[in-house]
């Protein structure tokens, strides 16, 4: 069977040893083509790396047959620069194909390429070692002529059913996954419908989403079974599911090479690598006539499959609701929930099967039904509870009954355990949560429809303890057990349980108010979620008997929480704003911080060193401050000078400086174009997306890759000056489908007029930001300081989620969860403090009184996502223009002269508007048209869609929807251009005479004004 994760997973286990232990195959298929025979054509992550006088090609073959992602590393050779035209040509670079510098580092995190191709005779290239490092476990490498397969790393496990295995003990067996982590992917899904469940096997994540969509960006996946690769996040494919069917169910099984799952009376069998149907499976025959037609639950173990069948559960229906909030009520998921609530596992019958050929081994019927969240699989027995009626257990292999216990034989057992309660709820967790687990010959019995923790013998079923402490944490670790309380006070206590007899042998405080989120353990380590709004992980380690730590950058969703598979840990998406950083997470175990030791070579002048002028705009909203103001006069005339369309996407807001217009792209490309004609002055290309804006000064170009590296080119020519490589090293991860340093500097450049370049190169805190302060006319570096997780005095690590900012002697950055933002001296770098929290967006602001506020959506996802964090904040985002204070207020524009009368319109922003007090989770937010503007307004904008602006002394221009608009001071049109497609996030620049826009389908839109309009566009 082909697929890039084919050979991951076998039966015989290897171990690492090293280099020697390594499988070396015949040299077949050993050219760049004969990969395929290796990974098939599917998605994959694959790095070719060639000599310096090679065509490249192979690659444009390889671009038609497959659909791989492909890291090209070369020698500069004009064999190399061919390449990276053609792929920019194409529309490719920055996309499928990436081109880097060859040499004997590979750029690529550790465990995570499909394939990696390496040219027979390549000098200076990787070593074999290197080339080992970054391949994941089963992948494969031609390396100058030999095979070569990575075996799988000792100490690892997967996640294959539901709860982990059928026993239902969220205990991984992964002893190499662990917190704290450093980042392998960020990508796609970002929000997912609720119910979610997950399985990982095989090298692939099996993400199921349900029918529950809370708002708009949830709606594509409702019923979606969406498959990643679990090494690089890379999407290999994804299937519709039946709506009727609640995702969150017994009925999963992944495995090496297959996922099993059951919609109804349906058992699927598809190919884990394509998705293609394998087997489709009703119940037996003599199930079906006796009304038993619909699978309860399944498992595997080895050579055997098992099932419990029943009458058919309540069905659901899609839901769309289409909040404003950004988090979801508890009533709503209820209502949607409660047909499963009142009918969900009931089931009267267990099956046996031949796996894979699912040949009928045995079944048996009850003429009672059973409750199916109460299997449990393991020590060759199957229990199964009938609250209320009997509890029995078989031989998993016949399926003879071995005991049997009923309120006659075992009235203890059955009072300790009560009546099965049909209900759900934050605290209690979910109606379709399992309700047992086994371990140490003990079957525990806890979760959301019992009052009570109760212990039995799965030897013979007797009672061998009960608790007053209900919860749906509890895990066996070898031979103890322990419970962790459903929902208590910070004082709360994970208690350590010998589960032979219910004594504690220890406890110790948790320190965190509980959730109903999932628990979650390794043998090391165990996750959980507290409670509160800002949303975090938290992780407990076992030989320190207490939580030893927050993972703050993203909180682990309510159904799966952190799945340890792989020797990583796994967040999945879920409807929710409780934390700032969102989408699909993978982190490896941290590794000590290398940096990188390259000398730094001093940077060259440019050809004429022209410095801006007063009415240019030289970096993002115009100054280190970002007032997004220029001292140039509007007119009463306007019209398009020119505009035309850049390949690459998503490009960045435009400056404007010297005569020219310069914006990047995610092609890893910077343009600069003549602001007269908007012809092409020079291009340059870097290996990563460029996604901040460039900035000028005095005849230099300056601008951030998301490859970790600061760039300055010659303005006039495009010469290079030189480079500063920020980030610790080079090690690149998935970061929203596009392949960058886990350090990108994406935030932009801010320069002062003494040349001084102002950078955060970063993330998320879990790999932190290295900020810096840049003499241009040399490249040396005033400042560096590391903001990572190694840092010691004083101990802070934090990312890099907006724009920057520099006002007051000070720069701000967003570092989002769990830190906030901070603010750095501007002379030193030090002194960092955190100045604000929770503030979430791309967008960062001053407001009057200095403090930051941030808004729009995430820096990485662009316009995909927006979040809230929990509850609404609206900041005072002020800009002054001549008298006039002008409030951009969730996207409307507001004018007075009087400062405190837009406080009082923000203030009612952020106040529920039906009470006029705080807002809650369930307010429906006011709409910025529905605020009152009394007689202190001078003026409003017609509508809320403005998504930057541009102030000058007559007026103020607006980007518009569907239109760039020049206000005058008293609020009346000067003039307007329709758009063809709407501006990215603040992408104008205005300078004197010409103002010029970016926009999402990737054009650039050159508008001139004022006088210049006159013989410009006559």
């Amino acid at each position: 069977m082909r697929g890039p994760l084919a050979a991951m997973w076998v039966k015989a286990a290897f171990v690492w040893m090293g280099v020697a232990a390594l499988c070396q195959g015949a040299a077949t298929a050993t050219t760049v083509g004969g990969l395929i025979d290796h990974v098939g054509k599917g998605p994959a992550l694959v790095v070719l790396c060639d000599r310096a006088d090679s065509d490249w090609e192979a690659v444009k073959a390889l671009v038609a047959e497959t659909q791989w992602t492909m890291l090209c590393c070369g020698r500069q050779s004009a064999g190399v620069d061919r390449l990276r035209h053609w792929a920019w040509e194409e529309d490719l670079l920055g996309r499928r194909i990436y081109v880097i510098d060859g040499g004997p580092t590979l750029w690529l995190a550790s465990d995570m390429a499909d394939a990696v191709w390496v040219a027979d005779g390549l000098e200076g290239g990787p070593s074999e070692q290197e080339v080992l490092r970054v391949l994941h476990p089963g992948a494969v490498a031609v390396f100058q002529g030999r095979v070569l397969t990575k075996p799988p790393v000792a100490g690892t496990d997967q996640w294959t059913h539901p709860y982990h295995g059928p026993d239902n003990n969220v205990v991984s067996r992964d002893q190499v996954a662990r917190l704290p982590g450093e980042l392998r992917f960020q990508t796609y899904p970002v929000f997912a419908p609720m119910p979610d469940q997950t399985l990982v096997a095989g090298g692939r994540i099996f993400f199921f989403s349900g029918h529950i969509a809370f708002h708009r960006r949830e709606e594509p996946l409702l019923n979606t079974l969406t498959v990643l690769n679990a090494y690089n996040g890379l999407h290999l494919w994804n299937r519709p599911l039946d709506p009727r069917y609640v995702v969150h169910n017994l009925v999963k099984v992944a495995t090496e090479d297959e996922v099993v799952f059951a919609e109804g009376g349906t058992l699927w069998t598809l190919d884990a690598a394509t998705g293609r149907q394998r087997r489709r499976l009703a119940a037996p025959a003599e199930a079906v006539a006796a009304g038993d037609t619909d699978w309860k639950w399944i498992a595997r173990r080895g050579d055997m499959f098992w099932a419990a069948l029943g009458p058919p559960d309540a069905h659901v229906t899609p839901h769309r609701q289409k909040r404003l909030m950004g988090h979801w009520p508890w009533n709503v998921a209820n209502q949607q929930y409660r047909p499963i609530v009142e009918n969900f596992g009931s089931a009267r019958r267990l099956v046996a099967f031949q796996y894979p050929e699912m040949k009928l081994l045995w079944q048996v019927a009850e003429e009672e039904p059973f409750d199916a969240r109460t299997l449990c699989l393991t020590e060759g027995r199957i229990f199964q509870l009938a609250p209320g009626r009997y509890a029995a257990a078989r031989d998993a292999a016949t399926g003879q009954q071995l005991w049997r216990q009923t309120p006659q034989t075992a009235p203890k057992l059955f009072g300790a355990i009560g009546t099965a309660l049909k209900r759900q709820g934050w605290g209690l967790g979910w109606a379709t949560y399992c309700c047992a687990r086994a371990g140490a010959g003990v079957v525990c019995v806890a979760g959301p429809p019992f009052t009570r923790t109760v212990g039995l013998s799965l030897a013979d079923g007797r009672l061998l303890w009960a608790l007053d402490t209900p919860s749906p944490h509890v895990f066996f670790l070898g031979d103890v057990l322990y419970l962790v309380p459903r929902v208590a006070s910070p004082k709360a206590v994970c208690r350590k349980i010998e589960p032979q007899t219910g004594r504690v042998l220890d406890e110790f405080p948790l320190g965190v108010i509980g959730s109903c989120t999932r628990l979650t353990a390794t043998p090391s380590q165990f996750f959980y979620r507290p409670g509160g709004g800002e949303g975090r992980t938290v992780y407990g380690v076992f030989a320190r008997r207490s939580l030893a730590d927050y993972e703050g950058i993203v909180r682990p969703s309510c159904f799966d929480g952190v799945m340890p598979a792989h020797g990583r840990l796994y967040w999945m998406p879920l409807a929710c704003d409780c934390w700032q950083v969102h989408g699909t997470f993978c982190m490896a175990p941290r590794k000590a911080l290398r940096q990188s030791q390259q000398p730094a070579e001093p940077w060259r002048e440019p050809s004429a060193a022209r410095p801006a002028a007063p009415d240019d705009w030289p970096m993002f909203r115009a100054d280190p401050a970002g007032t997004a103001t220029v001292p140039v006069s509007l007119g009463r005339r306007a019209g398009v000078l020119w505009q035309r369309r850049l390949p690459g996407g998503d490009l960045t807001p435009p400056i404007m400086a010297a005569g020219g217009v310069f914006v990047g792209s995610a092609d890893g490309s910077l343009w600069a174009l003549d602001a007269a004609t908007g012809r092409t002055r020079w291009l340059a290309s870097t290996p990563a997306a460029v996604i901040g804006a460039a900035a000028y000064w005095n005849g230099r170009v300056v601008f951030g890759s998301c490859d970790g590296s600061l760039y300055g080119h010659d303005a006039a020519t495009g010469k290079r000056l030189g480079q500063r490589q920020l980030a610790p090293n080079k090690r690149w991860v998935n970061i929203m489908n596009r392949f960058m340093s886990p350090w990108p500097v994406a935030a932009g450049v801010l320069v002062t007029g003494e040349g001084v370049a102002y950078v955060a190169a970063g993330s998320t805190a879990a790999d932190g930001t290295v900020a810096a302060a840049v003499e241009l006319a040399t490249g040396t570096c005033r400042w560096r300081q590391a903001f990572t997780p190694d840092r010691d005095e004083p101990e802070l690590s934090f990312g890099v989620q907006s724009n920057i900012l520099l006002a007051d002697g000070r720069l701000y950055i967003n570092g989002g969860a769990p830190v906030g933002i901070v603010a750095v001296d501007a002379e030193t770098g030090s002194n960092p403090e955190v100045v604000a929290r929770l503030e979430a967006g791309m967008e960062m602001f001053l407001q009057p009184d200095g403090k930051p506020t941030c808004t729009g959506c995430e820096m990485f996802s662009r316009g995909r996502t927006r979040t809230t964090i929990f509850k609404r904040h609206v900041g005072r985002i002020y800009f002054r223009a001549g008298p006039l204070h002008l409030a951009l207020i969730d996207g409307r524009v507001v004018a007075s002269r009087n400062e405190r009368a837009l406080d009082g319109l923000v203030e009612l922003m952020n106040r529920d508007p039906r009470t006029g007090g705080r807002m809650g989770g369930n307010t429906v937010p006011r709409s910025p048209m529905q605020l009152p503007l009394g007689e202190k307004i001078a003026w409003a904008t017609d509508g809320a869609d403005v998504r930057g602006l541009a102030v000058a002394r007559d007026g103020v221009v607006l980007v518009r929807g569907n239109s760039l608009e020049a206000v005058s001071l008293d609020g009346q049109t000067l003039w307007e251009i329709p758009l063809p497609d709407p501006a990215v996030p603040w992408g104008i620049a205005l300078g004197g005479g010409h103002c010029v826009l970016t926009l999402i389908d990737g054009r650039v839109l050159c508008v001139a004004h004022g006088l210049l309009v006159l013989w410009q566009l006559v």
